[in-house]
């Protein structure tokens, strides 16, 4: 031992240089399979005391995923973080932490360190005690995505078709679109059963919405026929509840209010031999299962059907007409039904894997793109948008918040790669980009050959604003569409409302034609005027408020409804959005849908737009 100690001593200077190596900052996104978005998160590895070292951060954005992410693996991801100080050697290029999750199941999370800026990768894998090819196998399955005719409403597994009532639906890529005047039926499944699962993945396109059937299960044959379904917003504000006629096999839960609309939601609820009843939301129990009070569960007869975007569905002979109750404004993406009650372990596994990708960001040139016109980055934008369509009038490029999405998760996808000078290092972080970077890095690139808006690569046609924003291009990204997303959830505003952004909607490469010496022919003009109103989106420092273009937008605004006022026509309202520690608030002209379920709207509409940050108020009153 004592002819060991100079070399283990060597071997100690070795490490602690190899230690300095690796303290590097990474970032990418995670994927979900069945959702299909796409979430940025930052990495922070370091060595500390010959140990491998880790802090986690989701970057939150808004999209479908991102509360689902936050709630189910940020926490975990820290706890990990904090085990690995302890517990992994310095020269591990991989570990692994498995730990319990609301002490319901463990998820064991992979990630594989490549040093010298090459690239990471990492998984997340849930429940590794089951193998994919046990999931359990339902009687019925429906899937939405990607149908384009009605067979998207037949059982996938019996074969058992499906119809709409009133056929005032959508198909697209992302599922079945209900705007509450409309609700899916099936023929009788021929499916006797006591026991039970029902599994859906659901998006609400807003959270005011009342006594919202999502998926339900019954003979259906008349107005108090017996049914367990799936209801949202019954009974407490905001919650998941399972349901049944007349409350019949219902009892609180306490789950807890959602607080973002447009998210999909993973829900389940297990009908089980003891007649225990539970829910569960993203792969965990939501709120307390509980047991039937005699007679029990009932057992459905054969003639029971499954109805989605009602709670309950019967024909009416004296009418001639069938009936439905509990309409949905939402999605649904996909369903199943199980003859039985799955397990906790189960449904998590339903819920799906995940995965994790990271990318080095230091500056790494054999990862970096040179310029926007990079052959990597242009082969990336030309992938992502392939399609062109012409719109000729600059006030009707609207962007709607499904465009704009997909924007964000293109940049979250690839601005790891854009450049490696300090001039562009704010371009390539998710927590820091903005317009500038956004504009150098994707729009410009993106429309450089067709010399168009980047709205006219995404829209089939011209999009009439239902808003016009009003903001600068300096605040971030992640916290323009957090504004936007909150601002659509408000003023119930479906997926389809467009916004009017100036820099998706102009052309940039002939700026100087779309703004005339006359600023009564600009298309920012013609496009308020087609607008229900203007949302001012302000950052921290209230930066837009000193920007002349801003000052111009928001005098319009106002001169324009003062118009319409006299003429008695219509309004031009004016809201205001900004990010006050990661949560969007906004400020309305008016109370909304939400201060309206109160009796006291004006308290409701005060509690609601108390979290607006001081400062930016006083900000705008010295700017006045």
């Amino acid at each position: 031992e004592i002819h060991d100690r100079p070399r283990r001593r060597k071997l100690q200077r070795r490490n602690r240089k190899r230690a300095s190596d690796v303290e590097k900052l990474y970032q990418g996104w995670i994927s979900h399979p069945n959702l299909g978005d796409r979430v940025p998160v930052s990495l922070k590895i370091e060595i500390r005391g010959g140990k491998v070292c880790g802090t986690w951060d989701v970057v939150t954005n808004g999209c479908s995923t991102t509360q689902h992410w936050c709630s189910v693996f940020e926490k975990e991801m820290q706890n990990g973080a904090d085990t690995l100080g302890h517990e992994a050697p310095y020269d591990l290029s991989r570990w692994t932490w498995t730990s319990p999750l609301c002490n319901q199941y463990n998820v064991k999370f992979t990630i594989e360190v490549k040093r010298h800026g090459q690239f990471l990768q990492g998984e997340v894998l849930r429940l590794p005690r089951l193998a994919s090819g046990e999931r359990p196998t339902p009687v019925a399955r429906w899937n939405f995505r990607n149908k384009k005719d009605k067979d998207a409403f037949t059982d996938e597994i019996g074969g058992k078709k499906g119809y709409a009532m009133n056929n005032k639906y959508s198909l697209d890529e992302d599922g079945l679109v209900l705007r509450g005047d409309c609700c899916i039926y099936s023929e009788p499944l021929g499916l006797s059963m006591r026991e039970k699962t029902l599994e859906v993945w659901v998006e609400l396109f807003n959270l005011e919405q009342r006594e919202v059937g999502i998926m339900s299960f019954g003979e259906m044959s008349r107005p108090d026929a017996a049914f367990d379904g799936l209801v949202f917003n019954q009974r407490h504000e905001a919650e998941w509840i399972p349901c049944s006629e007349f409350f019949n096999r219902y009892e609180t839960i306490a789950g807890g209010a959602e607080k973002q609309a447009g998210i999909v939601h993973h829900m389940a609820i297990t009908y089980a031999e003891d007649n225990t009843i539970t829910l569960y939301r993203d792969g965990l129990q939501y709120g307390s299962s509980y047991k039937v009070a005699d007679p029990g569960l009932l057992k459905f007869s054969e003639d029971s059907r499954i109805v989605f975007g009602a709670r309950h569905y019967w024909p009416d002979a004296d009418r001639g007409a069938d009936k439905f109750v509990g309409e949905l404004s939402g999605r649904i993406v996909r369903a199943a039904l199980y003859d039985r009650a799955l397990s906790q372990e189960e449904i998590a596994l339903n819920f799906g894997a995940g995965s994790l990708k990271l990318w080095e960001t230091p500056g790494d040139r054999r990862m970096a793109c040179e310029s926007p016109e990079d052959e990597a980055n242009m082969d990336a934008l030309r992938a992502e948008f392939p399609d062109h369509v012409e719109i000729k009038d600059t006030e009707e490029r609207s962007i709607t918040l499904q465009q704009l999405k997909r924007v964000f998760r293109f940049a979250a996808e690839t601005c790891h790669t854009w450049g490696y000078t300090s001039e562009d290092e704010k371009a390539r972080s998710m927590k820091t980009l903005d317009l500038y970077g956004l504009c150098k890095w994707l729009i410009k690139p993106a429309t450089v050959k067709l010399q168009c808006s980047l709205v006219e690569l995404m829209a089939s046609g011209p999009q009439r604003p239902k808003w016009f924003v009003s903001h600068w291009w300096g605040e971030t990204i992640v916290d323009f569409v957090r504004c936007l997303s909150r601002h659509a959830s408000l003023r119930s505003l479906d997926c389809e409302a467009a916004f009017w952004v100036c820099a998706y909607a102009n052309r940039q490469h002939s700026i100087g034609s779309e703004i005339p010496k006359d600023l009564k022919s600009t298309s920012f003009h013609k496009a308020m005027k087609l607008a229900v109103g203007v949302l001012l989106v302000l950052d921290e420092s209230a930066k837009a408020l000193t920007r002349i273009w801003c000052a111009f937008e928001q005098f319009e605004a106002v001169e324009i409804s003062g118009a319409y006022q006299e003429e008695k026509s219509r309004t031009c309202l004016l809201d205001i959005a900004t990010c006050h520690k990661g949560d969007a608030v906004v400020l309305t002209e008016g109370p909304v849908a939400a201060d309206e379920i109160d009796q006291k709207v004006t308290l409701a509409k005060a509690s609601r737009e108390k979290r607006f940050p001081k400062n930016i108020i006083e900000q705008g009153a010295r700017w006045q």
